[in-house]
């Protein structure tokens, strides 16, 4: 649950703006509005290999979900493995990009067999739906 709102860096993945990136307030609004609300006592999130930018929001999330220091109860960080295939760590980047391609073959050993065919349903319906006239003709600069 990250917004752009209160954490825009987080979607931008360049190192030099990770530093000035607004976790404190993320985290701060989850754990004493947002996590109360919906009864969460743990937050489960997967290890970073790839991002520096996320990599530092685990850290900081640890920090300030679990620190006593804060007036809302804590919250118990759980960090996972990230899955691999083939010895590299699965990302959603690298799922997106196979399925940009159109190359579902590849992207088939990555994500879970019913994920795989909501997406390829997904695909078969946008091809079998007809693009409105309009769009064409803006399409072609007519």
């Amino acid at each position: 649950m990250i917004s752009r709102a209160t954490f825009p860096c987080y979607f931008i993945k360049e190192q030099g703006v990770a530093d000035d990136c607004y976790t404190e307030i993320d985290l701060k609004i989850f754990r004493q509005y947002l996590a109360p609300a919906l009864g969460i006592t743990h937050r489960f999130v997967g290890n970073e290999p790839f991002c520096a930018v996320t990599a530092k929001y685990n850290r900081d999330m640890r920090y300030w979900l679990e620190t006593p220091a804060l007036p809302s109860p804590p919250i118990d960080l759980v960090e996972i493995e990230r899955l691999q295939y083939q010895g590299t760590a699965i990302s959603a980047s690298w799922v997106r990009k196979l399925l940009a391609a159109g190359d579902f073959h590849a992207a088939a050993p990555l994500v879970p067999k019913d994920t795989l065919y909501y997406l390829q349903d997904l695909q078969a319906q946008r091809r079998a739906k007809p693009v409105p006239q309009e769009f064409e003709s803006a399409q072609s600069g007519e």
